[in-house]
C-alpha cells in the first residue's frame, strides 16, 4: 500500500496483482493461443495445468492449437483478457474492450466480466458503450479534462448537468 506504481515495469506490477488489458489487443501473434496464456502463466509461476480453465472461460479452448494472428478481433481481445487473467490479478484494468463488437460478442464478453468479478477481482473498466457498462456495473466514475465529473448509478450519470455539458455540450 502507498507504492507509486506509475514508472514500474508491467511485470513488477503484475507481482503486485494488477494487469492490464489493451482497446487494441497485444497478442503474440505467430504463437498459438495456448503458447500466448503459457507466457504470462510461466511470468508468474501460474501451473500450467491453470492453463486450460483459463481457455475455457474465455471461450477459446477449441481454438488453443490456433495461430493467435489469425484470430478474429473479438477473440484476440478474449486471448487478452486470458493472458491477463494467467497473471492471476487481483485488479484488472480493461481497457475498451467493446470497441469494435457486435452486440452478441459484447454479450459474452458481458457475462465474462460478470464471472470474474463475482470471483473476486476488481476491476476498472474504461468503457464508451453505455449499453455494455450498464450490463457490467452498478457504479460509474466519468472523468472530464483531467477531474471526476461525476460518480455514481449510470443512469443519474445521464441526467448529471455537468456530465450532459462536458460531453454533449451547453445549451
Amino acid at each position: 500500500m502507498g507504492h507509486k506504481i506509475n514508472r514500474m515495469p508491467m511485470f513488477q506490477r503484475s507481482h503486485l496483482g494488477i494487469n492490464r488489458t489493451f482497446q487494441v489487443p497485444k497478442v503474440f501473434r505467430d504463437l498459438t493461443v495456448r503458447e500466448n496464456i503459457e507466457v504470462a502463466a510461466r511470468a508468474t509461476g501460474l501451473p500450467l495445468a491453470q492453463v486450460e480453465p483459463i481457455l475455457q472461460d474465455i471461450g477459446l479452448l477449441e481454438l488453443a492449437s490456433r495461430q493467435a494472428g489469425s484470430l478474429t478481433v473479438n477473440q484476440q481481445k478474449l486471448l487478452d483478457l486470458g493472458r491477463a487473467l494467467a497473471t492471476k490479478p487481483k485488479l484488472l484494468l480493461v481497457d475498451e474492450i467493446g470497441a469494435g463488437l457486435s452486440p452478441a460478442e459484447l454479450h459474452v464478453i458481458a457475462d465474462l466480466l460478470q464471472k470474474l468479478s463475482a470471483r473476486g477481482i476488481a476491476m476498472i473498466v474504461v468503457e464508451h458503450l453505455l449499453d455494455f457498462l450498464n450490463r457490467i456495473t452498478e457504479r460509474v466514475i466519468v472523468l472530464g479534462a483531467g477531474r471526476m465529473l461525476f460518480e455514481g448509478p449510470l443512469s443519474a450519470a445521464s441526467r448529471d448537468p455537468e456530465v450532459i455539458a462536458a460531453f454533449i455540450g451547453a445549451a
